[in-house]
This record gives structure tokens, C-alpha cells and sequence, in this order.
């Protein structure tokens, strides 16, 4: 399976840019079927945030990399917290 992603989304001046930047409205997916036949998805809402999701975990990406300085302090608790987990289940 080969799998890229583009995405693209609505920014609304309602919405703060971190929050535009989290919701990923729609993600254009490109692969090749097992008889290598190029397939092309759209998904819109919470599949195309799923397909992101997963793809940014196939990238080495996570959550906190795409956090901005405010996010991450908003939420450093939280961070902390699964840092902390983290440490404990490995021992």
C-alpha cells in the first residue's frame, strides 16, 4: 500500500488559527490497490482528521508536534502527566 495525503482545509475567522489548524475538513487520499491500481478518497470531517491522524503517526508525527507554544502550555499538565505514564509502564 502507498499512501499519501494532502490536505486541505476552510479557515474560518471565527475559529482561532490553532483551532482552524486541528480540524481537518477534508483529506485527499492517494494510494495503490494490491493488483497496484491508483485509487483517489475524499473524506470530509472526523474520517479525514482519522486518515491524518494516522497518516502523521506512519510520518513520525505526533499530537504535540503540532502544537503550538500556547497549546503546549495551555496543556503542559496533561503532557506531564502522560510523560509520567509513559516512564512508569516502561519500568
Amino acid at each position: 500500500l502507498s499512501l499519501s495525503l494532502s490536505l486541505s482545509r476552510s479557515l474560518s475567522h471565527s475559529l482561532s488559527r490553532a483551532r482552524a489548524r486541528a480540524l481537518a475538513l477534508s483529506t485527499k487520499v492517494e494510494a495503490q490497490n494490491a493488483a497496484g491500481k491508483k485509487i483517489t478518497k475524499k473524506y470530509t470531517g472526523w474520517t479525514a482528521r482519522v486518515f491524518q491522524h494516522e497518516y502523521d503517526h506512519l510520518q513520525g508525527v505526533l499530537l504535540v508536534d503540532r502544537m503550538t507554544p500556547s497549546d503546549k502550555m495551555r496543556n503542559r499538565s496533561a503532557v506531564e502527566d502522560l510523560k509520567a505514564q509513559y516512564r512508569a509502564d516502561r519500568s
